[in-house]
């Protein structure tokens, strides 16, 4: 992976970061990173973004990352802060794909 990383949104929470040289996409949710391609980026985000409510005794949920064969957890009171990085995110790189495909 090239060193040329571009933060495409970051807060307290995490980062998405995209590679210029190879266009990998890292994720770096709590203390977990990712590294995939863009289909990686819309599986993970479609996950935590479908997440609507958690059980009232779950403190956390276990989503399992199928490209990599690892797991991540969401706690209760990190959901909000992982929906805003991967939905802000998501705005970025679907207006992205508009300004490319105007330039074609």
């Amino acid at each position: 992976m090239s060193n040329s990383m571009k933060v495409i949104h970051e807060s307290s929470f995490g980062n998405i970061a995209k590679c210029s040289g190879c266009e990998s996409i890292q994720i770096e949710i709590g203390n977990m990173i990712i590294v995939g391609d863009y289909i990686d980026f819309i599986e993970i985000s479609e996950m935590i973004l479908s997440i609507k409510d958690f059980p009232r005794e779950l403190n956390e949920i276990i989503l399992p990352i199928l490209s990599t064969k690892t797991y991540m957890v969401i706690r209760k009171r990190d959901l909000e802060k992982a929906k805003d990085l991967m939905n802000y995110s998501k705005i970025y790189f679907q207006t992205q794909d508009i300004l490319d495909n105007g330039k074609k």
